[in-house]
C-alpha cells in the first residue's frame, strides 16, 4: 500500500455573470440584515437605560407626573383643600361684604343651627354658583405684594391665617384646623348659647376649627362634622391609647363649643364657605379678624372644597 495518499481535484466552477450578481445580492441582503440588528440593539439598550436604570426610577419617585395622587393621598383619602380669604375691613363696607352671599344657598344649613351661628356673628353656606362668587371673593381680597408673601410664609403678616392647605383624611379621623395665631396674655371669649352669653378667661387662646369626617353617605358624598374649639394654656404631656401600644402627645387645653357643631353633607366639588358677618360681633370678633403686618384690622372668609371623595370600594 502506497504511503502516499492521491487526493482527487476538486470541481472547480466558472465565475460567471450570474453568479457574480447572485454573490452581490447575498452580500447586499447580510449587511441590511446586520444594520437591522445593529438598530434594535440599540434602541432596546436606550430603552433599557431610559425606563429601568436606577436612577431613571429615583427621578420618576421623586417627581411623579403632574397627573398622579400627591403624597399622603390615595383613592381611598377625602381630600379637602381650605383656603383663607383675608379682607381688609377698612376698604370692605356692609354691602361688599354681603354681595358675596348672592353665591352661597344658606337654606342648607339647619334653620336653628343658622341662628345659633348667627348669633355669635357667623354666617354659614354652600356655594350655588363657583364661578361667581369666586369672582366676587377675588375682587373684594385684600392685594398682596411680594413682601405680604413673605411674611405669610413665616407667619407674621397677620394674627390670622393665610393662603391655601390641602389636607387628605381618613373616615373617623380627627383634624385640627387654626385659624388664626394664639393671642398672647389673658383673653375673655364669649359664647352666645340660646338666651344665654356664657364668657371665660383663657391664657393664650388660640381659635381653631376641628374637622372629622363621620361617613361616606352616597355616590361621592361625605358627612363632615365641623366643630369650633379653642385651645388655651401651656403645652401639657398627655397619654393617648394607640392601635398597639400608648404614645405620648403635647395638647393644650381646649374648650369645645357643641352648640356650633356644624353637620354637613357635602358631595366632591362642593364648597363649604364659614365667615363673619358685617359688622363684626360676637364670637366672630376675635375667631375670624385681627391686625395685619401695617396694623391694620382685617378679617378672613374660610372656604372648604371638597376635592376628592372616594367610592365605597375604594375606600374598603
Amino acid at each position: 500500500m502506497p504511503l502516499i495518499r492521491t487526493v482527487e481535484p476538486l470541481d472547480f466552477v466558472p465565475w460567471t455573470p450570474s453568479r457574480r450578481e447572485a454573490t452581490i445580492r447575498t452580500f447586499r441582503l447580510y449587511r441590511c440584515l446586520i444594520g437591522i440588528a445593529a438598530a434594535i440593539l440599540m434602541v432596546g439598550c436606550a430603552t433599557w437605560k431610559d425606563d429601568s436604570s436606577v436612577d431613571s426610577i429615583l427621578a420618576k419617585a421623586k417627581s411623579p407626573p403632574p397627573q398622579d395622587l400627591r403624597i399622603g393621598e390615595s383613592k381611598s383619602s377625602i381630600v379637602l383643600d381650605f383656603e383663607f380669604v383675608n379682607f381688609d375691613v377698612a376698604q370692605t363696607d356692609a354691602d361688599q361684604a354681603a354681595s358675596i352671599w348672592q353665591w352661597v344657598d344658606e337654606t342648607s344649613i339647619d334653620l336653628k343651627l343658622r341662628g345659633r351661628f348667627l348669633s355669635n356673628g357667623i354666617r354659614v353656606g354652600m356655594v350655588n354658583n363657583h364661578e361667581r362668587f369666586r369672582q366676587r371673593m377675588t375682587s373684594l381680597a385684600a392685594d398682596q405684594d411680594d413682601v405680604d408673601e413673605f411674611l405669610a410664609s413665616a407667619s407674621v403678616a397677620s394674627d390670622l391665617s393665610r393662603g391655601k392647605k390641602q389636607i387628605p383624611m381618613r373616615i373617623g379621623k380627627r383634624y385640627e384646623l387654626a385659624l388664626r395665631n394664639p393671642m398672647e396674655g389673658s383673653h375673655v371669649a364669649m359664647v352666645r348659647v340660646d338666651q344665654n352669653t356664657i364668657g371665660r378667661t383663657l391664657n393664650n387662646a388660640q381659635y381653631m376649627m376641628a374637622v372629622n369626617p363621620i361617613q361616606l353617605t352616597g355616590q361621592k358624598r361625605v358627612h363632615l362634622s365641623l366643630r369650633t374649639e379653642i385651645q388655651h394654656g401651656e403645652l401639657r404631656q398627655k397619654y393617648v391609647g394607640a392601635e398597639a401600644a400608648m404614645r405620648i402627645v403635647q395638647q393644650r387645653d381646649t374648650w369645645a363649643i357643641p352648640t356650633l357643631d356644624l353637620d354637613i353633607e357635602a358631595a366632591e366639588g362642593d364648597t363649604i364657605v364659614i365667615a363673619p358677618t358685617w359688622p363684626l360681633t360676637g364670637l366672630a370678633k376675635h375667631m375670624f379678624s385681627g391686625i395685619n403686618a401695617d396694623n391694620q384690622l382685617e378679617q378672613i372668609v374660610l372656604l372648604i372644597r371638597v376635592t376628592q371623595v372616594p367610592n365605597a370600594i375604594d375606600s374598603l
